[in-house]
């Protein structure tokens, strides 16, 4: 709501709102998915390395 505002009020530019969500929104998806996929295979190499430090300490 907040971009579509922005957008339609401010800037004056006749965006629809689902043009404003795709330009918003969904165009970042696939950026996020990639970044998801790296962390979640770091974190298997790194959790271990951090709880050998004692950095990290996981609750039962």
């Amino acid at each position: 709501p907040y971009m579509y505002f922005i957008l339609h009020q401010i800037a004056h530019t006749p965006l629809d709102l689902w043009t404003t969500i795709l330009t918003g929104c969904i165009v970042f998806i696939p950026g996020d998915m990639i970044k998801i996929i790296l962390v979640s295979l770091f974190s298997k190499r790194i959790i271990p390395i951090l709880e050998k430090s004692h950095l990290l300490r996981r609750e039962a």
